[in-house]
């Protein structure tokens, strides 16, 4: 599988973006790949710089991974949609009849 940045260069989280498409627990890897590489190439960079981590965008529940939305992180919750901004505490992404939704960074899952 090629990575996300082998047009653009190297991108930010590419680590965790390979772990993410090496060892996708959904059924359709190929949305949840497609989706972390369209936002590292847009998105990665701006990500970066306002401080969000690689948990906040690409972590998952140790114990229930796709049945805890507080635990995911940004780019699971993107589903095929389009992110229209990002912020250093919000992510607005635009759904498929164009009303926006904001989603917090994800909570850090710890004593679980």
């Amino acid at each position: 599988m090629s990575g996300a940045g082998d047009c653009f260069g190297p991108l930010p989280f590419e680590q965790e973006f390979a772990a993410l498409c090496a060892a996708n627990p959904t059924d359709d890897d190929s949305q949840a790949c497609a989706d972390a590489g369209r936002f590292l190439r847009n998105w990665g960079e701006p990500a970066l710089r306002l401080g969000w981590s690689g948990k906040e965008l690409f972590g998952l529940h140790p114990v229930a991974p796709l049945a805890r939305c507080d635990a995911m992180g940004l780019v699971w919750l993107l589903c095929g949609r389009r992110l229209t901004a990002i912020t250093a505490t919000e992510a607005v992404l635009a759904n498929r009849t164009r009303v926006r939704r904001s989603i917090k960074a994800a909570p850090t899952v710890s004593n679980i």
